[in-house]
């Protein structure tokens, strides 16, 4: 018998993620107010940047959701192996490519890692490795290629397959 909290988030874990990526937007939002207070043709900006964000972080799991909610795909660990060809998975990894694509026009060609730059980085937190628009599109190379090898893992059958229940 499997544990209830492991099958939980194996059923669940996009919908846990909407919700994190749903706090993610307000509490961006609320660092924010005090930057579009002070100079109010931020606004914009931030709107665009909020909207943006809620997107991209969403689709995929959205995607994922109605994989494991609605289309049958068991648990979201069955999204570590696309060769199976359930459709729900190759719709999840099709949207992780095109946002990856997306990603590139926007960051590369389009301003994006200025645009990022002057809204999302005041905001940040963390510890800012990356201030300029060279290094966050150094950074952005980094992370996409990790995703590009993490994909081949999946797509290679890397992973051990899942015990059929």
């Amino acid at each position: 018998m499997s544990d209830p909290c492991f099958s939980f988030i194996g059923k669940w874990f996009p919908v846990i993620a909407l919700i994190v990526t749903a706090f993610n937007v307000v509490t961006l939002r609320n660092r924010a107010r005090d930057r579009t207070q002070q100079d109010p043709e931020l606004e914009r900006g931030y709107q665009r940047l909020f909207w943006g964000y809620l997107i991209v972080t969403s689709l995929p799991w959205i995607v994922m959701a109605f994989g494991t909610i609605i289309g049958g795909v068991p648990t979201v660990w069955h999204f570590f192996y696309p060769r199976d060809g359930n459709p729900y998975v190759l719709a999840f990894h099709a949207t992780v490519i095109v946002l990856w694509i997306l990603g590139i026009v926007w960051i590369y060609f389009l301003g994006g890692a200025e645009f990022l730059i002057e809204y999302y980085y005041p905001l940040s937190r963390q510890v800012r490795l990356v201030r300029t628009p060279l290094g966050l599109k150094i950074a952005f190379a980094i992370g996409l290629l990790g995703g590009i090898v993490a994909m081949a893992m999946m797509w290679s059958g890397y992973f051990a397959p899942l015990p059929v229940r």
